[in-house]
């Protein structure tokens, strides 16, 4: 068990996440986007050539964060961390893994039994996700009509907080309710691979349907190209590209360089896996199988020695 090394050491190559923070917030230009577009919530309703949607009030019941709320939901980012639909996850998320890299040790230097996911909260959280993310997102992308479609999009908004809440009042009834906890023989490389697997293929479903029936080029929908006419509509739009790129970008920089840290995998080779793999498969599942390559290869050493005790 190799020791853990200083902060410094830690922070100084992981400072390149906080560059890339920085490096989206300038490029997102969200202030820009409030200083000289009025809000298109301040009409109460979406127009374009066909018609007009109105904008959903008091949707969420929730009285102090219901106008700020429905501010953001016309513009909303994808994301992991309540804070990102405020600041956008290509900001926020790239703090995330600076602060992972610069103040925890490698996770080599662990022992075996700390290295892993708890596997009961997993499946727990897992269920959660299609719950209060996936389901949604279902609804916003096949739901019969734009009214449908609309209300699934306000529904989804909140799922990070809906997703936090519901855990923690799961974990405060575990406190007084013993939960039925799943005994298996099945290896850790096994059970990871059955709770990331169906995701990986949600992310891949989405993105071939895409691929397949989208009517743009995936070169308009993902690529920041500069504004031909500078507009709210075209500012959202590559505002929501970089975000995009930016938590991609960083979250497999951050595989790479943790997996380069353990000594498990050369960061390069990880890197050009995920770039190729995200052209076929798409960004999402791509990450899902950097991430579940990680996750094998932090307990490769000790998976034998211990797979009688799981």
């Amino acid at each position: 068990m190799s020791p853990a090394p200083s902060l410094v050491s830690g922070a100084i190559p992981a400072s390149i996440f906080l560059i890339l923070s920085l490096a989206c917030f300038y490029l997102m230009d969200i202030v820009s986007l409030i200083i000289k577009f009025p809000s298109p919530t301040a009409s109460g309703f979406f127009e374009w050539d066909n018609g007009t949607l109105p904008i959903l009030d008091n949707f969420h019941w929730l009285r102090p964060l219901d106008p700020v709320i429905r501010e953001i939901t016309p513009g909303f980012a994808p994301s992991s961390f309540g804070y990102d639909d405020f600041g956008g996850g290509g900001v926020i998320v790239p703090v995330y893994y600076f602060a992972y890299l610069a103040f925890t040790p490698p996770t080599r230097s662990q022992p075996l039994s700390e290295r892993k996911i708890d596997i009961h909260g997993a499946i727990i959280w897992s269920v959660l996700v299609v719950l209060f993310h996936v389901i949604p997102v279902v609804g916003i992308m096949f739901d019969t009509t734009l009214e449908d479609r609309h209300w699934w999009t306000w529904f989804w908004q909140l799922y990070s907080v809906r997703i936090t809440l519901s855990w923690y009042i799961i974990r405060f009834f575990g406190w007084f309710i013993t939960l039925p906890t799943l005994h298996s023989t099945l290896s850790y490389r096994t059970k990871t691979t059955l709770i990331l697997a169906p995701f990986i293929a949600i992310a891949l479903g989405f993105w071939t349907y895409t691929a397949l029936y989208c009517p743009y080029s995936l070169s308009m929908i993902f690529f920041p190209y500069s504004l031909a006419v500078d507009t709210w509509v075209s500012r959202m739009r590559r505002l929501l590209q970089f975000d995009q790129l930016f938590i991609f970008g960083s979250s497999v920089l951050w595989v790479a360089m943790d997996m380069r840290r353990n000594g498990s995998s050369s960061a390069i080779k990880i890197l050009f896996a995920a770039v190729v793999l995200a052209g076929v498969v798409g960004t999402g599942a791509s990450f899902g199988l950097v991430w579940l390559w990680r996750e094998w290869q932090l307990v490769s050493d000790g998976e034998k020695d211990t797979s009688k005790t799981e």
